[in-house]
């Protein structure tokens, strides 16, 4: 991988919402720790409140790789998309030097080294086959258990948490018992802020010790890590094409 330095000992990880500012909180407070800044921005306020569709995943690349870029100007020492469909994160890892992070990818290699099959709980059915796809890009089908859908959209996963807990729990047992899931991880980054609750209700079904994994968290302290390694994605992976800019 390229190398990437920086002066600073604190880490500005730049979390970039491919859908407008309504649809998800710009707290960064529950991400931030000693050495760890987090600036959370929005694309603009005509984008989607749902990227579970191809063309609303289309209407919103160019403007996250836009942001990756002025990210990168700002100062920003990381940059993670904040969906599980990693958006635009090859795009802009040709345009940016700092790593470039989406949750899908790393929560699944970080599944695959927690335990030897993993199953991703995501909202809706659809997901399911957009899962399987990212899940053969990376290489990781060996280690791959399930996808399940817990029958709830994006936009009511927080109508009822009670409701939302209780799916993902009965999903992640299923995984575990059906499938052989031994990691498990919750497939919308909306999702953020309940991996314990699902993990503590799988050990009270009698299935202790399964790691959940929180995908948003997860990917920022990843790309926490690879700033401070001085580590980037690779440049024969992901050529430098500022160049081809206004061309």
């Amino acid at each position: 991988m390229t190398e990437h330095h920086s002066d600073s000992a604190r880490t500005n990880v730049h979390v970039i919402v491919p859908l407008h500012a309504g649809n998800r909180t710009s707290d960064a407070a529950p991400f931030e720790r000693d050495g760890l800044a987090v600036d959370i921005v929005h694309i603009n306020e005509n984008g989607p409140t749902t990227l579970e569709c191809a063309y609303n995943v289309a209407r919103v690349e160019q403007e996250v790789v836009d942001l990756a870029m002025a990210a990168e100007r700002a100062g920003a020492n990381a940059v993670v998309t904040d969906c599980m469909r990693d958006v635009a994160i090859a795009t802009a890892r040709e345009m940016v030097s700092i790593p470039v992070l989406g949750p899908g990818q790393t929560s699944m290699h970080l599944a695959a080294m927690l335990g030897r099959r993993f199953s991703v709980l995501v909202t809706l059915p659809r997901s399911i086959e957009v899962v399987e796809d990212q899940v053969m890009l990376h290489g990781l089908m060996d280690s791959f258990a399930s996808a399940r859908a817990v029958n709830i959209g994006v936009e009511h996963l927080h109508d009822d948490e009670e409701l939302l807990v209780k799916r993902l729990t009965e999903e992640a047992k299923a995984a575990v018992v059906e499938d052989g899931a031994h990691v498990v991880i919750l497939g919308c980054t909306a999702m953020d802020g309940i991996g314990r609750k699902v993990r503590d209700g799988l050990a009270g079904l009698g299935h202790p010790g399964i790691p959940v994994i929180e995908p948003l968290q997860a990917t920022i302290r990843v790309g926490q890590i690879l700033h401070e390694l001085g580590l980037s994605h690779s440049r024969r992976t992901y050529p430098d094409a500022t160049s081809y800019l206004g061309r």
